[in-house]
């Protein structure tokens, strides 16, 4: 008979085996609910990742279709943006000639060459429209005109001016006001505003004649939202940004000149920049064509007006109505050239000489006049010495200096020119 004792320890191996079922089916069921746990709660992440992922779709389509939408409007409203300085960038002669219809013509000829051009060089939609404004002193340019022979009137130029407001209602020819700045200042202000609107599809910008414009064009190089018209020969310091934007010639509108010969002044060229433009010396000597403009066939005894004199026979005057000086511009080559000869300021300038006369002929030179470029040079040399009458002089012949004309002049005993000749104010507002 076997021994009890390994029957107890065979049904102790038994009872172990029988445990550790039981632990392992507990075991099982145990991590079996986990399992159910985690995919309840991953199913109910799921469900709400679904309705996120359901959410942003539905708002993803409705904000496609905004966009479309917005798009559609956008297009609507696209246009380009056709910029002129009416005071630098003269218009043909048979168009100003030719009255209202002229204008119209003028107006529908630069807006369908402008839409022709950009079309040319980028898609456009559809609908895009043309904006056109053209910025000028107009009374200026009516006195230009008038003087000219081109209007017979100076109110016939404000036919022309109608009827180019009236061609289409997106062309504008607007009176900017008496000075120079008055257009140079809203044509930049539109300049950067159609530039940077996202409505605007293309700048045509028509001042090319005015190297004033190269710091606001300068900032642009190479935008390919941009470009220049040509009519008159491109200014110098404009001429070197043309090649970073397109170019559109417009000869069918614009003059291929700054200038249109005066009837009214022994045929000189007359500067369609109007004589109260706002000019300081460094403005001016930066920007040749805001200078009074100086004949090229004078006769060999120079007329007041051909030495130089502004076309309004008048003195320029700033705000507090003190008389100016008006800038010239002439070389360092001329002004040595003058120096070293002794001529006779006065003959050269103004065409007469007090101190000539039969019993005591004037000691300083009276022979064949100096070129235009001298004449400028001579009459700056004769700035340096002040007028004894100072800012209040008002004889129109007087060739003399009314402020110092030194650069950054310290008033040091060196200089001839009082305490109040210095500092002054040169901002002309006006001519009388």
């Amino acid at each position: 008979m076997d021994n009890p004792a390994l029957f107890e320890a065979r049904w102790a191996k038994l009872q172990a085996a029988e445990d550790e079922k039981t632990n392992l089916v507990q075991d099982l069921i145990k991590h079996t609910r986990e399992l159910e746990t985690k995919l309840s709660d991953t199913q109910a992440k799921l469900e709400r990742e679904h309705d996120v992922a359901d959410m942003y779709h539905t708002r993803e389509k409705e904000q496609k279709g905004h966009l479309h939408k917005l798009t559609q409007a956008l297009a609507k409203m696209s246009y380009i943006s056709v910029l002129v300085d009416g005071d630098c960038m003269l218009f043909n002669q048979d168009l100003v000639t030719a009255g209202e219809g002229g204008g119209r013509q003028a107006a529908r000829l630069l807006r369908s060459a402008a839409l022709a051009h950009v079309r040319s060089v980028r898609d456009l939609p559809a609908n895009t429209e043309a904006v056109v404004r053209v910025y000028a002193n107009i009374h200026g340019l009516s006195k230009a005109y008038a003087d000219a022979g081109w209007i017979p009137t100076l109110a016939a130029f404000g036919t022309f001016a109608n009827g180019f407001n009236k061609e289409d209602a997106y062309c504008d020819f607007v009176h900017a006001g008496d000075g120079k700045e008055c257009a140079d200042e809203k044509m930049r202000a539109i300049f950067r505003m159609s530039v940077d609107s996202c409505q605007c599809q293309h700048v045509i910008f028509g001042g090319s004649a005015d190297n004033g414009y190269a710091r606001l064009l300068g900032s642009y190089r190479g935008a390919d939202k941009i470009t220049l018209i040509e009519g008159p020969p491109f200014a110098k310091e404009i001429s070197e940004l043309a090649p970073s934007f397109s170019i559109l010639k417009c000869t069918e509108v614009f003059s291929a000149t700054t200038q249109i010969v005066s009837k009214v002044s022994t045929g000189r060229a007359l500067q369609t920049r109007p004589a109260t433009a706002s000019n300081s010396y460094a403005t001016a000597l930066s920007n040749p064509s805001m200078l009074p403009p100086v004949d090229t066939n004078q006769s060999q005894r120079p007329t007041g007006a051909q030495a130089g004199v502004p076309l309004t026979s008048g003195l320029a005057r700033n705000a507090a109505g003190q008389r100016i000086d008006v800038p010239l511009i002439y070389s360092g080559k001329a002004m040595k050239k003058v120096k070293a000869r002794k001529l006779c300021k006065k003959w050269h300038i103004i065409g007469s000489c007090s101190y000539d006369t039969d019993r005591k002929p004037c000691v300083y030179e009276h022979s064949a006049r100096v070129d235009e470029n001298q004449l400028a040079a001579l009459r700056g040399l004769a700035r340096f010495s002040p007028c004894p009458k100072g800012l209040q002089c008002g004889d129109t012949s007087c060739i003399l200096g009314h402020q110092c004309p030194k650069t950054n002049c310290t008033n040091g005993r060196d200089c001839n020119f009082g305490k109040k000749l210095h500092g002054v104010d040169t901002k002309i507002v006006s001519w009388d």
